[in-house]
């Protein structure tokens, strides 16, 4: 009797051990994982993709590079603020888990809409210009050129047909940021990067 009431004791805590291993296990992956809301994951940059310049001087690629190699937490909240990544996640006409014709159709409103816009409302637009694609058997990638309201690179990553992440790279009229960032989805940046 005193053994059995032992074993059950015994089973018990085992079984009471092995549930709270596997609760460590899941909650260090939710911690390894950036939040869908977490917009200061490093995860969410690709400075990578930075480069120089064609006509920088040496001086100028070296001051580029000296900054990215910088690029820390404040340069990533200033980047988010600046250039309104949090507006642009949200109204963006590409988001993750689209199919590709669900993408292929909002690209095409969006085209609509810009389109059928006066030149004051087009500053407010996004127009996903020149295209570059690369899909086979559902996996590649997608690249835009945008401009207006903002200008900037846009690399959609596709994988089993569908959206897997939507990486932009912001600037102004006159210059890029050379960093890329994703407003949408999850994984790393895949698409082309700079082609020119």
């Amino acid at each position: 009797m005193v053994y059995r009431r032992l074993a059950v004791i015994v089973a018990a805590f085992a079984i009471l051990g092995g549930l709270w291993l596997v609760c460590q296990a899941l909650r260090e992956t939710r911690e390894t994982e950036p939040a869908v809301d977490d917009w200061i994951a490093d995860s969410r940059f690709d400075i990578g993709a930075f480069g120089d310049e064609p006509n920088s001087s040496n001086e100028e690629s070296a001051t580029r590079a000296e900054w990215v190699r910088n690029f820390g937490q404040k340069e990533r909240e200033e980047y988010l603020t600046t250039y309104a990544l949090k507006e642009i996640a949200k109204e963006f006409p590409v988001h993750a888990g689209m199919t590709i014709p669900e993408m292929d159709h909002a690209v095409a409103e969006n085209e609509r809409k810009f389109d059928a816009s006066t030149m004051e409302q087009r500053e407010q637009m996004y127009n996903l210009g020149w295209e570059q694609r690369s899909i086979v058997k559902g996996d590649g990638w997608v690249y835009f050129w945008v401009n207006f309201k903002h200008l900037f690179h846009c690399d959609i990553v596709i994988e089993s047909g569908k959206v897997k992440s939507v990486w932009v790279m912001p600037g102004t009229k006159d210059s890029v940021t050379g960093v890329y960032y994703r407003i949408s989805g999850n994984g790393v940046h895949k698409g082309p990067g700079r082609i020119w």
